[in-house]
């Protein structure tokens, strides 16, 4: 049995995979499970687990992740190459008492490969695309038995990351089995993508920027690590926004620019006058450019920072 998990809700996948896992653990045992990924992708191990099929053998899991090349994470050009080539020529030719399962969330749909694996018959593909807004607000007020504003305020809150969404939700009830709006408060927190983004919404509102940037300070965030989260988003805003003067719909947008849903919707909705946006991408360059050439103290770059914004109003 072959299988292709893709998509960019990789939670989904990768808690499909593990529900798999532990079923297939109790019946056959740890010997019989294979995974690949980034730490130990080697293509003659990958081919001899694969190829190899005994008498008395028992059936086999396999989980070959980042195949095909995938934009997540880049494994070694010379072992993937060579393990593409055996999967084109030899694929056929492995035996079907397996269950082998290709991962790769967000692929190279030019390459050979994922236009073999992704058209072939012998292999059912399972697609997790990225949930829009009301797929994802859906999701939450099922698997959490919260209500829609509820819900919606947990995105707000914690943003578009099931991962992290599951994971804060979760800590609550280990306290609490009734999540409500004072205990999201007390327990959840953000995470610096949504801090990041939420600076960028309220770019207008000098004090509520400075609050977020104070906040990133106090949390001794890494600067390069803000920089590179504001330089996404601001381009996220600059494009969603130069596609909107052509009508396109914020689904239309997400398809194009493969961006969450969710996130275009919210800047698809709120942005209009995109050259400020522009003109914080410019100043945020020469920022780094400062730091980097040793002509802006590194230390100081909140301050900088703040003043960029202060003078953007």
């Amino acid at each position: 049995m072959y299988f292709f998990f893709t998509g960019e809700e990789r939670y989904l996948i990768d808690n499909q995979l593990e529900k798999w896992k532990k079923a297939f653990l109790q019946k056959y045992g740890e010997n019989n499970f294979y995974s690949f990924w980034e730490g130990n992708f080697e293509f003659e191990k990958i081919s001899s687990v694969l190829m190899w099929w005994g008498l008395f053998d028992e059936k086999k899991f396999i989980i070959i992740k980042w195949v095909p090349k995938d934009s997540f994470v880049k494994v070694p050009s010379w072992e993937y190459e060579k393990l593409e080539n055996f999967l084109l020529e030899h694929l056929d030719n492995i035996s079907s008492e397996n269950v082998i399962c290709f991962v790769s969330y967000k692929p190279d749909k030019r390459t050979k490969l994922y236009k073999f694996l992704a058209k072939n018959s012998n292999i059912e593909l399972k697609e997790y695309k990225a949930f829009s807004e009301k797929q994802l607000i859906a999701y939450i007020v099922k698997t959490f038995q919260l209500s829609e504003s509820l819900a919606r305020y947990v995105v707000e809150k914690i943003w578009t990351n099931l991962f992290n969404i599951h994971n804060e939700l979760e800590k609550i009830l280990k306290v609490n089995w009734n999540i409500t709006k004072e205990l999201i408060d007390k327990y959840t927190t953000t995470n610096v993508e949504q801090d990041s983004f939420a600076l960028l919404d309220n770019i207008v509102n000098s004090q509520q920027a400075l609050n977020i940037l104070w906040k990133l300070q106090e949390n001794k965030e890494d600067i390069f690590k803000i920089l590179g989260l504001l330089y996404w988003n601001l381009k996220n805003v600059i494009l969603i926004a130069e596609q909107k003067q052509y009508w396109l719909s914020s689904k239309e947008v997400a398809s194009k620019l493969w961006v969450h849903p969710f996130v275009v919707w919210k800047i698809y909705k709120n942005v209009n006058n995109v050259a400020i946006y522009k003109e914080m991408f410019k100043k945020l360059l020469d920022l780094d450019y400062g730091i980097k050439s040793w002509k802006v103290d590194s230390s100081l770059w909140y301050m900088y920072l703040k003043k960029i914004i202060l003078n953007l109003n």
